[in-house]
């Protein structure tokens, strides 16, 4: 083979080479070990199974960010300060993920019924983040310091347009918790027991 045919072989080769293992870079960088939060719905309604290859759920659109900051809103003549936050748990069997992380402040008139405002982010009484619905709402599930007498249950939260200081909360009791046997002074609910509107501040 002429010396120059050759050297062009090789150039072509070691192009292609290259090439080669620039894409398989970009794929390993751009592989599918990332899941966006918005998309964790489909598939646990769909019964469809979470991928195992998924190592992080993350918020890689900002989708949770209007729901971060502080919401107040009055129901049954008691105030109520929510403060939500993101946060990113810390890797667990390879896996984390990005959630909401909701403290609050309950009180009636002079005095409060209930504040975790100061806890730390692994704090039970701190209201954890599970995941977004299909429809952009969010799910988070509560347990207060008497779970077996009405503080328990999961709360969903939307916001209905972008740029809304206005949000919706929900509270569902886990009613399989109640145990009123266990409970000194009856069933104690202190979140809303009815849809409240809360404004951000």
């Amino acid at each position: 083979m002429d010396g120059n045919l050759f050297d062009k072989v090789r150039i072509v080769i070691l192009i292609f080479v290259v090439s080669t293992s620039h894409n398989c870079k970009a794929q390993a960088f751009y592989d599918d070990s990332e899941l966006a939060v918005e998309l964790v719905a489909n598939y646990v309604d769909n019964d469809a199974g979470f991928p195992e290859h998924v190592t992080y759920v993350k918020d890689i659109n900002n989708v949770l960010n209007k729901y971060v900051g502080t919401w107040k809103g009055i129901y049954n003549s008691k105030n109520f300060e929510f403060r939500i936050v993101k946060y990113t748990t810390p890797y667990i069997d390879n896996f984390k993920e990005d959630i909401l992380l909701m403290r609050y402040k309950i009180t009636n008139g002079s005095s409060t019924v209930e504040n975790t405002l100061s806890l730390g982010n692994t704090n039970n009484l701190v209201i954890n983040g599970i995941r977004m619905t299909a429809n952009g709402g969010y799910i988070l599930y509560y347990s207060g310091p008497n779970s077996n007498c009405g503080q328990a249950g999961d709360i969903y939260i939307s916001i209905s347009s972008l740029g809304s200081n206005k949000m919706n909360l929900l509270f569902v009791p886990a009613r399989d918790l109640l145990n009123e046997a266990e409970c000194p002074n009856d069933i104690n609910y202190i979140m809303p027991l009815d849809p409240i509107v809360l404004t951000k501040q």
